[in-house]
């Protein structure tokens, strides 16, 4: 888990850092560079979504007992918090792939690219509870259409589990704070000299993977 946020927030700052070197360069092709990479990283966040996915689906067929059963669950939970984060994360990516595509691109081909990974990764978070039911078979885990879906999962979670989500949400409610005072003040100096908005966009882009990331890891973490 630790090694996917690495590669979400190295990719992220290091890009970042690239297209504004780019863009005081006065490089044309900053935009479309950035917008590559962000279709790398949802591409490779993708895979990996896949590949739990799948490998919590095993671990849910096999029948165990005694310790087994009980590495065999924690293998799964540890997984399936990957999967989420992965899939949290590439919906940011792929959405901010698509966002630089209509405003500063005029590629036609970057943006049904952008639209398609949107869907994918809209399809991938459906999939969400599904995961979840593989994670936790002995669990009634609610329909993701029922409209009263976060109170069940919150239902089901024993004192422990909702201890949890409180610190992680506690965690990330301060991560949201800082970082968003953070990117206000840089978008700031950054319109002083440029008056485009794609920093913000980032900016904006950035945080939501920051937040994302620090409660599925305290989570994870329990």
């Amino acid at each position: 888990m630790k090694g996917i946020m690495r590669f979400i927030l190295g990719g992220a700052a290091g890009f970042l850092t690239a297209y504004i070197v780019l863009n005081f360069s006065d490089l044309d092709f900053a935009t479309d560079i950035f917008v590559i990479a962000l279709f790398v990283i949802t591409a490779v966040l993708m895979i990996i979504s896949l590949v739990r996915y799948n490998q919590v689906k095993k671990l849910s067929e096999m029948t165990l007992t005694g310790d087994e059963e009980d590495e065999a669950n924690a293998s799964m939970y540890m997984k399936y918090s990957d999967y989420s984060l992965c899939v949290h994360s590439s919906i940011v990516v792929s959405v901010l792939a698509l966002s630089l595509s209509i405003i500063a691109m005029e590629s036609i081909f970057f943006t049904i690219v952008s639209i398609v990974l949107v869907v994918i990764n809209c399809l991938f978070g459906a999939s969400m509870f599904r995961v979840m039911r593989y994670a936790s078979p002995e669990r009634k885990i609610p329909e993701l259409s029922d409209p009263n879906s976060p109170k069940d999962i919150l239902d089901i979670a024993d004192d422990g589990e909702k201890d949890v989500m409180l610190i992680g949400l506690n965690k990330a409610y301060n991560v949201l704070n800082t970082t968003l005072i953070l990117a206000i003040i840089f978008a700031t100096f950054y319109s002083i000299s440029n008056s485009s908005q794609i920093f913000s966009i980032i900016a904006m882009s950035v945080v939501l993977l920051l937040v994302n990331g620090k409660y599925l890891l305290a989570v994870r973490n329990k």
